[in-house]
């Protein structure tokens, strides 16, 4: 029987119902398992919906299963939504509400299968579509991993990324939902871990600066002084001319245009996935001043 005296419809202290979860979904519930009271991030966005959420215990069912539910279904997506920006997670729901069709990419790589499985792994991993790997970084110290997957078909007007955030050193992953352009997408993990954005306008002073600790002409660079973990078929000598913006952490590849000419050019976010030649990212040398070519799959 309920017990009227007892509740104040928090989590708590829910009003105890005398009904199951499915029966409690015929009337238009919605919620999440009781277990998830005593999960400190949910617990938090709870509280925070405390004046605007209503929470029913359910009874057990025949699968053993408790739920906390409600009738407050807009507050309790704007819980769900709380959640997500905050905490880069949002636990699995009951509701009667029909799911989307799930569709995921097949991989073709080791990198796209591990990120796959990053991405969804768990309870509270990513229960959407992925339809590619648009993007793959990693930050200096390596224990830290970036992903960004497109939710819908690469046609879409309306495209949403998938951020994943993996720490291999915590064993921790987070992800998130964004709208825009997966550059917008980018500077979001950018900034996350520390990547300075590239400097469009330099000052004077920052120009004179760079010219003063590299007397060659910008567009060529010599490969003296740099050391490679997994290099191309580059000699001391050859001329390397980037063609786009380097930066540390870039994914790069190496194009030959002549005997002893290559072009090096950052590979764009679209183009990491479905690259068919070497790529390889650039990451600081052993030594001060010199660089470190990684190669990726």
């Amino acid at each position: 029987m309920p017990q009227a005296s007892t509740h104040d419809f928090s989590i708590k202290k829910p009003f105890v119902s005398d009904q199951t979860i499915d029966q409690l979904l015929k009337q238009g519930y919605i919620g999440v398992d009781r277990e998830l009271a005593a999960d400190t991030a949910f617990a938090a966005a709870a509280h925070k919906f405390k004046k605007q959420i209503k929470w029913t215990e359910t009874q057990v069912d025949g699968d053993g299963d408790i739920a906390l539910m409600t009738l407050n279904l807009p507050e309790f997506d704007q819980l769900l939504q709380f959640m997500l920006d905050s905490f880069g997670w949002c636990p699995q729901v009951y509701s009667n509400t029909e799911s989307p069709e799930v569709f995921i990419f097949t991989p073709e790589n080791e990198l796209q299968q591990g990120a796959i499985f990053l991405a969804t792994d768990g309870d509270r991993g990513w229960q959407g579509s992925l339809y590619s790997l648009e993007y793959f970084d990693s930050a200096e110290n390596q224990n830290i991993l970036g992903f960004i997957f497109a939710t819908k078909p690469k046609d879409s007007d309306d495209q949403d990324w998938l951020l994943v955030e993996v720490d291999r050193l915590k064993n921790s992953r987070g992800w998130s939902l964004h709208s825009g352009t997966i550059e917008q997408v980018y500077y979001i993990w950018a900034e996350r871990i520390g990547i300075p954005e590239p400097n469009f306008k330099p000052t004077s002073d920052e120009i004179l600066d760079a010219l003063a600790s590299n007397p060659q002409d910008s567009s060529t660079k010599k490969t003296i002084g740099m050391t490679f973990t997994a290099p191309p078929e580059l000699e001391v000598g050859d001329e390397v001319e980037t063609t786009t913006l380097i930066r540390l952490h870039d994914i790069v590849c190496w194009e030959q245009v002549g005997e002893h000419k290559w072009i090096m050019r950052a590979l764009s976010p679209q183009e990491i996935s479905t690259y068919k030649g070497r790529k390889f990212q650039i990451d600081k040398g052993d030594e001060a001043g010199t660089v470190k070519y990684i190669e990726i799959e």
